[in-house]
């Protein structure tokens, strides 16, 4: 659905002053049929002078397999409100106007709020007492998605506006696996996560605002990753200890850069309530720099002239290289 704002002629711009009142109310509880089976629900009313009101809420089960295993499922909803400045209809004195007569960032009174539906399954195995497998895939359908409008021909000399719609579908699905187990010492940590984030029904006038960019259907957005990993390993040994970690990102990342990996490292000692600990980030220096590279960065596929994939430049960014930092702390 497409909502649009009211005619922005002077006698038709709001003057007042944006406020809303907010309301919550919730319930919730939980029943345990058998030793093994646990449930829980609960439902969420929230009323908005602005827009309305949204029911959601939540169920989940587990179910204990045998003494070390169990299983879980859950579903709800939520919702996400418009914000009181995507609403409001600005004089045009006070948007900006770009290259091609568009005035930027005016509000739509007709917005309305997205709303999610979530799932997920999970699985978790206690090997010993020392070491813990986790393991969960789930899903996201967010409908009526808040995008930004951008009209793309040029409409010099004539006045156009881009402004907040609610249109189109979104889904986010993905899983992860997360391995913890603790020898003598030393406790390791392992994740590792796919997340796949793709538009429904987005024409290419729609900007999402988690890309910045034109989208193509059915592909990946835009800042998203498909694949996260860590891996963390921790020593403690009586006033010493030390803890070395690292973070893989890999395409498609926030930092519009290839697949990169960040090492952070600590080692300090205990001096009764008092403890001295050096810190070191981003050991081997990867991804960074001293400035954001405009247009540099990892280029990404988007709608064309006559339905043609184009690539689409993005900027490169960085972050500061190796540092070291001394912590002193008092209990």
């Amino acid at each position: 659905s497409l909502y649009l704002p009211y005619t922005l002629t002077t006698g038709g711009v709001q003057s007042a002053t944006p406020s809303q009142s907010i309301g919550s109310y919730f319930v919730r509880g939980g029943l345990e049929p058998t030793r093994r089976l646990r449930l829980t629900a609960g439902a969420y009313l929230a009323t908005y002078t602005t827009f309305g009101s949204s029911l959601d809420g939540r169920f989940s089960v587990s179910y204990d397999l045998d003494p070390s295993s169990v299983a879980r499922f859950s579903i709800g909803t939520g919702f996400r409100a418009p914000l009181l400045v995507e609403r409001y209809v600005f004089p045009d004195s006070a948007l900006i106007e770009d290259a091609n007569c568009v005035f930027l960032g005016q509000g739509n009174p007709h917005e309305r709020p997205e709303h999610a539906t979530e799932y997920e399954l999970g699985y978790a195995h206690k090997f010993t007492s020392a070491s813990l497998l986790d393991v969960s895939v789930y899903r996201t359908n967010l409908r009526d998605p808040i995008e930004t409008f951008y009209p793309l021909a040029n409409q010099c000399p004539h006045v156009a506006y881009s402004f907040p719609i609610n249109i189109g579908n979104v889904v986010y699905q993905g899983g992860a696996v997360e391995y913890q187990v603790r020898e003598g010492d030393v406790t390791l940590n392992l994740q590792y996560g796919i997340n796949i984030a793709y538009p429904f029904n987005l024409p290419a006038a729609v900007s999402n605002p988690t890309s910045g960019g034109t989208l193509v259907n059915g592909q990946q957005f835009l800042n998203i990753p498909q694949q996260v990993g860590s891996a963390a390993a921790n020593w403690n040994r009586g006033v010493w200890h030390a803890g070395i970690e690292a973070m893989f990102r890999g395409k498609n990342n926030e930092l519009n850069q290839g697949p990169y990996t960040l090492v952070d490292g600590s080692v300090g000692h205990a001096f009764g309530r008092s403890d001295l600990t050096l810190s070191l980030a981003n050991v081997g220096s990867d991804v960074s720099g001293k400035f954001t590279q405009l247009g540099g960065g990892v280029p990404y596929l988007g709608n064309g002239p006559n339905g043609t994939l184009v690539p689409l430049p993005t900027n490169r960014y960085v972050i500061e290289p190796i540092g070291a930092r001394l912590i002193f702390t008092v209990r």
